[in-house]
């Protein structure tokens, strides 16, 4: 099937096609200029295909959207997108498997392409995977994210700094689950070598947080013996750790516990190394887990119609404090 031009302009004019939509962080440096009927001649995809994603299929993705096009122009596909740079040339950033398609299934030489105009040369690859997030398809990977981020640092469009490739991931996959991020932005930085954190901050993962209770937690203040993953029936307590980041499923897995075994789970927090830059930095993390913790309730209790659960889940859970994590902290004892 090949489209004829009065076919394209006519839908135009309709004001019917799918619009494209921007993230926040591209508000002020790019621009949508419209939609335009261009020759894939006049296009150039040079750039664009020496930096698909990782082991991107083009033939198949191709071959799968020519499929929905063998009745007509199935619309509800995201259409390509060009940005319009120096000189009037445009280059094609999203072609969302089109452009393969045209070439190898219907000899198309022009379709409807939105236009953008942008500030920053910087901001292509990510807008480049911005807008693949929206291929149902074929949405972004983890190792989409990975070497688009590694190459980003690379390049220079980017510092090689945890917190800035972490925003950097997330203004891309907002949606994405901190766990996922976080796996990710290990294995970025391993990679790259990041500079790691300051030697006046340590951190516990959930294997090495019981040596500092066995070794530094004043007895006097641990008046609950907490030994981690150990359940105190008598007591009916059970005792955990959790780093930012887990609060969500650390409290649904208390929620579970409670519900099954009638038991209470203590928490004593903590916060991952590599996200301490200072000492701002872990107060501030702190208190955001706090937060993220109400969030949790607040999205409980929404969801079962309760307005005040608050005596309920005092029986579920209770943050015992935080663990010393800076050189300027009494090491024995838990932060409240």
């Amino acid at each position: 099937m090949i489209v004829d031009r009065k076919t394209l302009e006519d839908k135009i004019k309709s004001n019917k096609i799918r619009e494209v939509i921007l993230p926040n962080w591209a508000n002020k440096k790019v621009k949508v200029l419209g939609l335009e009927i261009l020759n894939r001649k006049d296009i150039n995809i040079k750039h664009f295909l020496e930096n698909v994603r990782v082991n991107d299929n083009m033939e198949a993705r191709a071959s799968s959207l020519w499929r929905s096009f063998e009745n007509g122009i199935d619309w509800n596909e995201e259409i390509p997108i060009v940005l319009k740079n120096k000189g009037g040339r445009k280059d094609l950033i999203s072609g969302f498997g089109r452009d393969v398609m045209f070439e190898h299934y219907a000899d198309q030489d022009f379709y409807v392409y939105w236009v953008l105009e942008c500030s920053d040369r910087k901001l292509e690859r990510k807008l480049r995977l911005w807008f693949n997030r929206n291929i149902f398809s074929k949405p972004n990977e983890m190792k989409d994210l990975i070497e688009g981020a590694i190459q980003e640092v690379k390049e220079n469009n980017i510092s090689n700094k945890r917190s800035v490739i972490k925003k950097w991931l997330k203004d891309i996959e907002p949606s994405w689950d901190k766990l996922t991020i976080e796996e990710m932005l290990n294995t970025i930085t391993e990679r790259l070598g990041t500079p790691q954190t300051s030697q006046n901050f340590h951190g516990f993962t959930n294997k090495t947080f019981s040596n500092w209770v066995d070794t530094s937690w004043s007895p006097s203040s641990n008046k609950y013996n907490f030994k981690l993953g150990t359940f105190d029936m008598k007591q009916k307590l059970y005792f955990d750790y959790m780093l930012n980041g887990h609060e969500q499923h650390k409290i649904m897995d208390a929620v579970r516990r409670y519900m099954d075994e009638g038991v209470k789970t203590m928490f004593v927090c903590g916060v991952r190394v590599q996200d301490i830059t200072g000492e701002k930095r872990l107060k501030n993390i702190r208190k955001n887990m706090i937060k993220d913790m109400k969030k949790v309730i607040e999205y409980q209790n929404k969801f079962f119609k309760k307005t005040d659960w608050t005596n309920e889940w005092r029986k579920v859970f209770e943050v015992l404090g935080f663990v010393p994590q800076s050189k300027n902290e009494n090491n024995g004892d838990l932060l409240k």
